[in-house]
């Protein structure tokens, strides 16, 4: 089960996939355009998905869902903040940065 052509995950989870050693991997597949479809799918049997951890927090603590962890391929990707270039920003938005900066988490 996976996001359409046009999700950017999607994009992300296939160059991962692809730069792995079995290119075969997915021989059929059903899009699903939102995640709490694609969840429910995975609750009913419909098949298997990769999602965020965080998306399924609830699922696997209410055993509704199992998380496996795949040691060959690194999904993590990064995420980027914006904001306009001729705005300040506030006091709240900038001791986040700074604490995410901090921890190591922007650059």
């Amino acid at each position: 089960l996976i996001k359409p052509e046009h999700s950017a995950t999607r994009r992300f989870l296939m160059d991962k996939i692809r730069s792995g050693s079995d290119t075969q991997i997915i021989n059929s597949s059903m899009e699903i355009d939102s995640i709490e479809g694609i969840k429910q799918s995975v609750i009913h049997e419909l098949g298997i998905s990769i999602v965020s951890s965080i998306a399924v927090e609830q699922e696997v603590r209410a055993n509704l869902l199992c998380a496996l962890t795949i040691d060959d391929i690194n999904l993590n990707r990064g995420v980027r903040y914006v904001h306009h270039k001729n705005k300040h920003l506030s006091p709240a938005t900038y001791n986040l940065l700074m604490l995410l900066e901090q921890e190591g988490f922007v650059e």
